[in-house]
């Protein structure tokens, strides 16, 4: 039995060299795995045969501690090393690597999985226009969408799925508008003289029967008779244009409305309309293509002839004279006037609404300072594409233009606390009052109800000729993504060609009480158990928190970098040549009792 069980010793020791031989194998094979955490083999003994018990001190004989002889080794663990693999930089934002100890979540059929690799890349969803985010096996990463770019972190963790590059961010209208600059304390120059509108561009959806809609144009009045004979002046015309409709065309291709713009109590209250144009006939017409229509590419609802320019009749009115008399007055439009219906639709349901607005005008009226800056606004456009059929149909979609807003500001006089004034826009029918005080400062505005808010904070009154921009504003034009990034903390923005960067999501991280404790699976998977402790959830970095997520001590995030194998070879190369020498010296054990045992058979020959 003695020999035979150093047979059985040096087989241990062979088997078990043999398992470490096979981490070994394992850790070389995965030294280029992107994330991948090796694995270290410990050896331990066996338990050992007593051959003779321990005695009594006083006896000077024998061993105090007794006889034992060991019975082999056997593998006593093989646990994961997660020590900081080397973060290699690749370039692609969508490769993500952690500086940390925490980990990357993946959805898999068994529940949640941690995961070092942070490789990852978009893949299709069954929804059209998304993309879901996903590593190795095609494994969904964890995370928190964004709304509005804020991301709710009451919300159990999900899938992430993101726009494709090149998908379209659709634009968003102007609501709020912060403007700087200086209004002129002068109450005269070049900056009052005012200008006459040339253009008049509309908006929105005709609906049947008819449609009213007043703005304001600006043109030269001239005066004959009364106290200022022969004085001409910019001055402000109230308008209306008014269409009626749609009457069909005689092949049913065309819907066509039938249009005047005409003066609204001018040159008195209560006066009657006159047509302004156009100049003859006194009724004007646009056509739309009608559902159907024989006349491609041309959708339903759009426009068949957008820029008018049919000329402009003189309008003459009377008015009382200061003086007692009776004051003539005339304004005939300038000869390029335009009237620009091209964002104009008939539409049953018009998308970005329905009712008929100012898109630009240009002018203003004498003693008024006009000041343009660019908003953004919707409209409705039209997209080609093709029906069940094959054929080509356009199809109304909504759509964000950039517009100019003209903003006019007349001064209604100056105390000793500085100068007062009234303000309306062109577009949205804002308006309001301004005060400043003696150092140009703003000290109070006010405005009445518009589809922009205004912000005049950064606006002043001095000596100055003037000037006015828009310092910031929250409309943008549609813009197609052209580049996904992903920073430190996880968020992962969205970059759109009208240079507009969106938060749309947020990446979640792990991290476990005992690393040793994770139970690992294929694929640079680990699974959290009972001996891990249980899974924390939260976001990398080391503030207290994002969006309210806590951070967890996750580490930081490095995008355009992946976390290389931690396996290092010089390491394992050395273990591997005490390994084999261990497997040599084991095989000797087993093959010197054979040896002995032959020897012993042949005692008895």
């Amino acid at each position: 039995m003695g020999l035979s069980q150093s047979l059985y010793t040096g087989y241990s020791g062979m088997a078990t060299h043999q398992r470490s031989l096979d981490n070994l194998g394992n850790n070389l094979a995965n030294v280029n795995t992107v994330g991948f955490k090796k694995s270290d083999h410990l050896f331990s003994s066996l338990i050992t045969k007593v051959i003779s018990g321990a005695v009594p001190e006083e006896d000077t004989h024998g061993a105090a501690g007794g006889i034992n002889v060991g019975l082999g080794v056997r593998t006593g663990a093989i646990s994961g090393n997660f020590r900081q693999g080397p973060l290699e930089i690749t370039g692609n934002p969508l490769d993500v690597a952690i500086n940390g100890n925490g980990f990357f979540l993946a959805a898999t059929s068994l529940g949640v999985a941690l995961t070092r690799n942070g490789s990852f890349y978009l893949d299709h969803t069954p929804n059209p226009g998304e993309r879901l985010l996903c590593v190795g096996d095609g494994l969904p990463v964890q995370g928190w969408m964004a709304e509005n770019e804020m991301i709710t972190p009451e919300r159990a963790v999900g899938n992430i799925t993101l726009p494709a590059l090149g998908d379209l961010l659709p634009g968003k209208a102007t609501s709020r508008l912060d403007l700087t600059g200086i209004l002129p304390t002068q109450t005269g120059g070049s900056d009052f003289a005012g200008g006459e509108t040339s253009s008049l561009a509309l908006k929105g959806n005709l609906a049947a029967g008819e449609n009213r809609f007043s703005a304001s144009i600006f043109a030269s009045v001239s005066q004959t008779g009364g106290a200022d004979a022969s004085q001409v002046e910019i001055r402000e015309i109230p308008v209306e244009i008014v269409f009626s409709g749609p009457a069909a065309s005689a092949d049913g291709s065309l819907n066509q409305y039938a249009w005047t713009m005409r003066t609204v109590d001018w040159p008195n209250p209560g006066d009657p309309p006159a047509i302004i144009y156009p100049a003859a006939p006194e009724q004007g017409a646009v056509s739309f293509s009608a559902a159907g229509s024989a006349n491609p590419p041309r959708g339903s609802g759009q426009i068949v002839n957008p820029d008018l320019r049919p000329g402009s009749a003189t309008v003459t009115g009377q008015t009382p004279d200061p003086s007692g008399g009776t004051a003539t007055l005339s304004f005939r439009l300038p000869g390029d006037f335009t009237l620009d219906l091209s964002r104009l639709t008939n539409l049953p349901e018009a998308p970005g609404g329905g009712a008929l607005e100012v898109w630009s005008v240009n002018g203003n009226p004498g003693g008024s300072l006009a000041r343009t800056v660019l908003v953004y606004d919707e409209y409705t456009d039209f997209i080609e594409t093709a029906d069940a059929g094959g054929n080509t149909v356009l199809l109304p979609q909504r759509r964000v233009e950039a517009r100019e807003n003209t903003l006019f500001f007349s001064k209604t006089g100056a105390d000793a606390s500085g100068s007062a004034w009234t303000w309306r826009s062109s577009i949205g029918g804002a308006g309001g009052t301004l005060s400043f005080d003696t150092a140009g400062d703003l000290i109070a505005a006010s405005q009445t109800p518009g589809g922009i808010e205004y912000n005049f904070s950064g606006l002043g009154s001095i000596n100055y000729s003037g000037s006015l921009q828009a310092a910031a504003q929250d409309g943008y034009l549609d813009g197609n993504l052209t580049n996904i990034t992903i920073d430190q903390n996880g968020r992962i923005f969205g970059h759109y060609s009208n240079n507009v960067s969106d938060v749309l999501a947020m990446l979640a991280l792990g991290t476990v009480p005992n690393l040793g404790g994770l139970e690992t699976a294929s694929g640079t998977l680990f699974y959290p158990g009972a001996a891990s402790g249980a899974l924390g959830i939260g976001v990398a970095g080391d503030a207290d928190s994002y969006f309210g997520v806590p951070a967890i001590g996750a580490g930081f995030l490095s995008s355009g970098q992946l976390e290389g194998s931690n396996v290092a070879l010089t390491e394992e190369f050395s273990t591997l040549i005490s390994t084999e020498r261990g497997y040599q010296i084991n095989s000797r054990v087993v093959s010197t009792s054979d040896e002995m045992l032959q020897t012993a058979l042949q005692l008895k020959r």
